[in-house]
């Protein structure tokens, strides 16, 4: 998402800047990049994913320094290190951000709101989509520092869109309230027959329709977020499937949803072959390949659009291997099935092609005790997105009981993802919500056409002439 923050300059006047965000819901903080903005590196305990013990700041190297982004020019939080750089250790660190893949930010929050507009923001009816001049106002969070891999994103910041109500590293008392409630309170309210409206009030759905990057045409087919509404032609989604507490450490806060985690039972592959039957009718038959457990009781994980894989326990991605890794006698194939660097895996590419169809059922924990919900997706945007094969999958072993596994980017673009935040956590959970990404149903879940144009008959956005902008009923035959 593109931002466009209206930044004050020495003379008086106001400059606008756009800035790249990555949008994240593993993460609960909004955050940009100041100016002069210092190298940071951070020792951990025991573990590469343990705690965070220290944080040197320092100056960047002359002949090293980071690529270029777009700041919040004058920073308020500049630091400017000593020549051997300065050392925070535990209990006395600066406020950061460390996320899974262990890139860091340190991060101050600002004490009066940005004026900022929302690029390629849209509202719609059935069939037209139309720009809102909408101006927003955020007191955004600043980063005064970052590490190398920060500072190699192609991203200015995070809009942080987990289900906490405030901005979550910084003392209640003085945060900011999330970014999705400013968002939401601008945007169409929700309808009696969208959801449970009386739950809602002050609450918000978001939508999302996140294309894999083989299929994504920036013109017809782009990859978007909806907030309240669903924008595409109707579609059925899954029963709820409710976000769960998730363990922490500290004091349980009065909101104990931090995160979009949700349990997820098992993973089940199949192979879809087509035979004819004993009249000689063709007919569809799944194939069990193997399923991956989690457990009766279900793993927890994050739905987490800032991580561009997903995370599995380790004893889970050693069945994935049993599964995919040993196929047949051909070394070409064996050496496909080869564990990499004690995390990846490499699919055969007899599963990755498109004439192969695989499909995954996930079996998610739902309202009940007993209480099961099956989704159906299309495995290739998950498992792996290329002829390569290189698995989107990675083992991980759990280093505490806060840990949360991760259904990353590649999840998202398997799955219409839709995410309910009701107003009162302590009376109504929050919970998902998902629909299969098909690829035979392209063309009919794409967004609306913009203002001045319609689709031809595969759904593709063509230019309309004026005649066919006069009347409604001339619309509607072009799209059917």
């Amino acid at each position: 998402m593109e931002l466009t923050i209206q930044q004050p300059m020495s003379n008086g006047q106001w400059q606008k800047t756009p800035f790249r965000m990555n949008i994240d819901t593993g993460s609960n903080t909004t955050w940009i990049l100041g100016a002069g903005v210092c190298k940071a590196e951070y020792k951990t305990g025991d573990s590469v994913k343990g705690t965070t013990r220290e944080i040197h700041l320092t100056k960047w190297p002359l002949n090293n320094p980071p690529p270029w982004h777009n700041t919040l020019s004058p920073n308020p939080f500049l630091h400017n290190p000593s020549d051997s750089g300065d050392i925070f250790r535990r209990p006395n660190l600066p406020t950061y951000l460390r996320y899974t893949d262990n890139s860091l930010v340190v991060v101050e929050q600002l004490a009066e709101p940005l004026m900022f507009t929302v690029d390629n923001l849209y509202s719609w009816n059935q069939s037209r989509w139309n720009v809102p001049p909408q101006t927003f106002a955020y007191r955004f969070a600043v980063a005064y520092a970052a590490d190398e891999s920060m500072m190699h994103e192609n991203y200015d910041g995070i809009l942080g869109l987990g289900p906490l109500r405030y901005q979550q590293r910084f003392h209640r008392s003085r945060a900011e309230q999330d970014f999705s409630t400013m968002l939401t309170r601008q945007c169409v309210p929700l309808k009696s027959d969208d959801t449970e409206v009386e739950t809602y009030s002050g609450g918000y759905v978001y939508y999302f329709g996140l294309r894999p990057p083989p299929q994504i045409d920036i013109f017809t087919d782009p990859s978007w977020m909806a907030v309240n509404q669903w924008p595409c032609d109707k579609i059925e989604f899954s029963e709820k499937i409710p976000v769960r507490e998730i363990k922490a450490s500290a004091k349980p806060t009065s909101d104990p949803y931090r995160g979009w985690a949700i349990g997820l039972q098992s993973m089940g592959f199949f192979k879809i072959v087509v035979e004819p039957d004993d009249e000689g009718t063709l007919q569809r038959r799944r194939v069990l390949l193997g399923r991956l457990h989690f457990g009766n009781e279900g793993t927890l994980f994050a739905l987490d659009t800032g991580a561009s894989t997903s995370d599995l326990p380790a004893d889970a991605h050693a069945q994935l291997k049993d599964i995919f890794g040993k196929q047949d006698s051909d070394q070409e194939e064996q050496a496909a099935g080869t564990i990499h660097d004690g995390v990846g895996l490499r699919i055969p590419p007899a599963y990755c092609n498109d004439e192969t169809e695989i499909v995954v059922d996930f079996v998610f924990l739902g309202e009940k005790a007993d209480a099961r919900v099956t989704v159906t997706g299309p495995a290739k945007p998950f498992l792996c997105q290329d002829s390569k094969g290189e698995c989107l999958l990675y083992g991980y072993p759990q280093s505490s009981a806060s840990d949360l596994y991760v259904l990353g980017l590649n999840f998202f673009q398997a799955m219409f993802v839709a995410m309910h935040r009701p107003a009162n956590p302590a009376r109504d959970a929050p919970y998902i919500r998902l629909a299969p990404q098909w690829p035979q149903e392209k063309y009919r879940l794409r967004l609306p056409p913009k203002e001045g144009q319609a689709r031809d008959p595969k759904g593709k956005q063509v230019e309309m002439d004026d005649e066919l902008m006069d009347t409604d009923s001339e619309l509607t035959d072009m799209e059917e």
